[in-house]
This record gives C-alpha cells, sequence and structure tokens, in this order.
C-alpha cells in the first residue's frame, strides 16, 4: 500500500492528461519528458475506449465506462474504475486496479499487483512473481511460471497456481484452491467449506474443520485448525491421498486460554461410508481414506508449538 500511495505521488509531477471521446488513444512520449509519466484519462468515457500507454512509465485512468487499457512498456499504474474493464499491463512491473464492475486484468511480464476489485473479476498473473487480490465477488486467479501470491478475499473464489512455488490464501466464502505444480503453500482460514489441492510438488495446505484436503503428489504437510467450538454438529475436515510414508499431517489447537492439552485418537476401523475418524477429546475433527495411517502418524500441536514446525508464518 504504502509503494501505491509513493507511486501515486509521483505521478502527479509533470503528467500528460489525455481525454478521448472514444476510440483509441496512444501515448506519444515526447524526448523532451523524457523521465515524466504519461497520464491517460478516460475525462467523457464512452464504451469501447481503448488507452494505449508508451514505452515510459504510465498511468491509464479509464473512468466510469466499459474500457480497454493497455499498458506497454514501462511501469504502469492501471485503473478501471466503474464499468467491466480490460486491463493488460504488458511489459513491466505494472499495478491493475480493476475497481467496480467485473474486470478481466492480464499482468503480462514483469512482477505485477492485480486488485481485481468489486465483483465478478478474471485475474491472470502470465510471467514474473505477481500479487493477484480478488477482492469481493466471485473471482479467478490464476497465476504464471513464476513465484506468485493469490489472495482470494471474499466469496466464492478459485485460485490457481500454475507453475512455480506459489502462496494461495482463500479468505471468505466457500474457496477452491489448486496449487499446481512446484512447492506450494495453499491457506484458508474461514469457517466456509473450502477445497484445497496441492497438485504436483512437496506442497502446505492449512485449513479448517469442514475443509477437503487433497495434497497430490510429493511429500506433503496437512495442517488441520481446530474450530473454537466443537461439537458432534461441526463438520470434519475430509483428508484424502494422505501417504504416512511422506506426508505429515499435524493438528492445531488454540492454547491462548491455557487450557487442558487435548486428547487426540484415532478409529481403528473403518465406518460405513469407508474414512477413519480422526478425533480429539472424543468429537470426530477429520475423516482420511488412508488405511497405513497409525496414531503416531498424526501430530497434535499448540498454537505456540506449530511455530517449531515453520507453520507459525500462516497464522
Amino acid at each position: 500500500m504504502l509503494m501505491l500511495a509513493s507511486l501515486l505521488g509521483a505521478l502527479m509531477v509533470g503528467a500528460m492528461t489525455v481525454m478521448p471521446e472514444t476510440g483509441q488513444v496512444d501515448a506519444e512520449p515526447d524526448d523532451s519528458t523524457e523521465d515524466e509519466t504519461e497520464e491517460l484519462r478516460a475525462e467523457t468515457p464512452e464504451s469501447g475506449d481503448i488507452l494505449t500507454g508508451s514505452a515510459d512509465d504510465d498511468t491509464l485512468d479509464g473512468g466510469s465506462a466499459s474500457e480497454q487499457l493497455v499498458g506497454s512498456d514501462g511501469d504502469d499504474l492501471m485503473s478501471g474504475h466503474a464499468g467491466n474493464d480490460s486491463l493488460n499491463g504488458q511489459s513491466g512491473a505494472d499495478s491493475l486496479l480493476g475497481g467496480d464492475g467485473t474486470d478481466t486484468l492480464s499482468g503480462g511480464d514483469g512482477d505485477d499487483l492485480l486488485d481485481g476489485g468489486q465483483h465478478e473479476d478474471v485475474l491472470s498473473g502470465m510471467t514474473g512473481g505477481d500479487t493477484l487480490v480478488g477482492g469481493s465477488g466471485t473471482d479467478s486467479l490464476n497465476g504464471g511460471p513464476d513465484n506468485d501470491l493469490l489472495r482470494g478475499s471474499g466469496g466464492d473464489d478459485q485460485l490457481s497456481g500454475c507453475l512455480g512455488d506459489d502462496t494461495l490464501v482463500g479468505g471468505g466464502g466457500s474457496d477452491a484452491l489448486f496449487g499446481g505444480q512446484g512447492n506450494d503453500v495453499i491457506v484458508d482460514r474461514s469457517d466456509d467449506l473450502d477445497f484445497l489441492n496441492g497438485g504436483l510438488g512437496d506442497d502446505t495446505l492449512i485449513g479448517g474443520m469442514g475443509d477437503y484436503f487433497h495434497g497430490g503428489d510429493g511429500s506433503d504437510i496437512y495442517a488441520i485448525e481446530l474450530s473454537e467450538e466443537i461439537s458432534d454438529e461441526t463438520a470434519p475436515a475430509i483428508i484424502q491421498d494422505f501417504d504416512a510414508k511422506e506426508d505429515d499431517l499435524f493438528v492445531l489447537y488454540d492454547d491462548s486460554m491455557d487450557e487442558d492439552t487435548p486428547t487426540l485418537s484415532l478409529d481403528q476401523g473403518l465406518g460405513e461410508d469407508g474414512m477413519r475418524c480422526i478425533r480429539v477429546d472424543g468429537t470426530v475433527v477429520a475423516k482420511t481414506d488412508s488405511t497405513s495411517l497409525t496414531e503416531d502418524d498424526v501430530i497434535l500441536l499448540s498454537a505456540r508449538e506449530a511455530a517449531s514446525f515453520g507453520l507459525h508464518a500462516f497464522a
């Protein structure tokens, strides 16, 4: 946020404003203002406006209609505002802000920041280490070949890391998180039903009760955070594709109240649903389809103890 504020302050110096009525507007850099920032703004926007940046660091301001903003070269700041906008950063480390409306954001090359804003948006980071933020609404966030950070925020979102060692954070709503290839960290701490899928690689999956965990190929870490209040009415976590020979399974509980350490147990046989039950103080907190799992394979940790396993970084 501080980076954006500094960038906005710098853009106010020597900026050029272009006000199109409709059609396409290109920013042509002036040799005398080589280090200045070009600013393009649709003051009287009409649906279909195309704002195209230059080789410099540009500010493209879409207005209230549905526009296409194309950044070209340089580190650009692009704001769609209202309307159903299409923002394409192309080259450079760009910041794309969708605003209101159903927007499509594509970062292009470089380490980009994409923020969908309100409503249902589609965000694609492309190449570079990108940060994608869905905002409110049901959003689709797609990483690229590098190490990306995807945050779903509110709404029922779908996050796909694709290639690279990605970090996916679901936020509120019933989310589906897919790590793809690479060693990914997948986190969703909401109380909603979420689906966490590691894909290929050695992944870390951190969720809660009621969530579905599927590690995929590789040596994966499953971490289940217990709800504050546990009862027979609380939906258990579902653990799929757990291999005791290469995966780790943690059950994390809140010890902030300094209460007694809970007791963990594992049912020996399969239930009618073909799943084995993991219990804390007699209440089912998770089920697994693993037939090789033993009680020794399930590690019960307090929030304080989790730090020694590197899980504190996601608290």
